[in-house]
């Protein structure tokens, strides 16, 4: 392993043969990010879990982080679906995050959504619908690495780590989990993606099922 893949795959927790399959030879640090951590998304994916959020908090004011924002879907829609979140999502690619913040997407982006929630949510410029102020104002982004010690000074009610952690390592996998289960209230709730189950659990989180949907709820350390 080249010195630059080593600091790559330390600093991001990418796999060694991820990082062997694209090769860095010719291509900048944030085209190879790129390449492996920025996929499609899309608004309310997942919807049954944002249902659930809904049931959950109804109106609730409590403060929201989506890891792994990508370009910002996941984040508006918590707004979207939670009235009274204030939503806070990160992502390592500085370009995605610029992105989010412009908060303007192309139709297929909203392809989950139903017309009232476009028409609620949206303005429609061209081809393009932009995400209303009333919900970007309750948004906000900024460009953080999951394995850095997470940049707040204060807790989250929720926070949403869906279709992150399969891009990591084991132990930068470990790693990422603690990093945010670390700024989680007692009692506030972790949730991952439909398919995704922690293995090795750290010992303040407790699984819960409720209906279809599967979440972690931080308990007192014991």
């Amino acid at each position: 392993m080249s010195s630059d893949e080593k600091r790559i795959t330390d600093k991001y927790g990418i796999t060694f043969n991820e990082i062997r399959r694209l090769s860095l030879n010719g291509r900048s640090e944030e085209e190879m990010l790129e390449s492996v951590l920025v996929k499609e998304t899309w608004f309310m994916r997942g919807r049954r879990q944002f249902e659930f959020l809904k049931e959950r908090f109804g109106k609730k004011e409590l403060i929201a982080w989506s890891c792994g924002c990508a370009t910002g879907e996941e984040a508006y829609s918590i707004a979207m679906a939670l009235e009274g979140a204030t939503v806070w999502g990160t992502d390592v690619s500085k370009s995605a995050i610029e992105f989010a913040r412009r908060g303007v997407y192309k139709k297929r982006a909203l392809r989950e959504l139903r017309k009232d929630e476009v028409l609620r949510f949206f303005v429609k410029e061209g081809a393009f619908y932009r995400v209303k102020n009333e919900i970007k104002e309750r948004v906000y982004f900024m460009v953080s690495n999951l394995l850095s010690p997470p940049p707040f000074n204060f807790s989250f009610d929720l926070i949403m780590l869906r279709n992150v952690l399969m891009y990591f390592s084991g132990n930068a996998r470990k790693k990422a989990v603690e990093n945010v289960v670390s700024v989680l209230k007692t009692g506030g709730i972790l949730l991952l993606g439909d398919t995704e189950f922690l293995l090795n659990l750290p010992g303040d989180l407790k699984p819960v099922k409720e209906g279809d949907v599967y979440y972690y709820i931080r308990v007192a350390h014991r």
